[in-house]
């Protein structure tokens, strides 16, 4: 009887700090969870606008392309259209300036991309 409530009073001791040390385990691993759950969000925002730099990289150099080739077989520039993808507008413009050197001409093109 005697170690019954030797035991029993050594529960009723500890069992606050008992109960503190599992709350701020507790909020520990919440913290943990939220600060990994942001990082991954935030990852596939960037990855997400990384892929469309690509889109635009792309839809830059098909520009250059079909202008050069335009330039080569009829000798003007093509009308610059507009790409649509992945629900994305793709809006190029070139810029044309002549006298470099030698000679040369610099066709600069930039591409505008937003949501329709």
């Amino acid at each position: 009887m005697k170690k019954t409530l030797l035991i029993a009073r050594y529960l009723q001791r500890d069992s606050g700090s008992v109960l503190i040390a599992v709350s701020m385990l507790s909020l520990v691993m919440m913290l943990i969870a939220v600060g990994i759950i942001t990082l991954n969000s935030s990852q596939a925002l960037s990855n997400r606008h990384q892929i469309e730099r690509i889109k635009a990289d792309q839809v830059a150099q098909g520009v250059f392309w079909q202008n050069y080739m335009s330039l080569m077989t009829t000798n003007s520039i093509t009308v610059l259209n507009q790409e649509i993808l992945d629900n994305k507008k793709y809006t190029p413009t070139m810029s044309v300036s002549s006298g470099g050197p030698n000679g040369t001409t610099a066709y600069t093109i930039t591409v505008d991309y937003s949501t329709p």
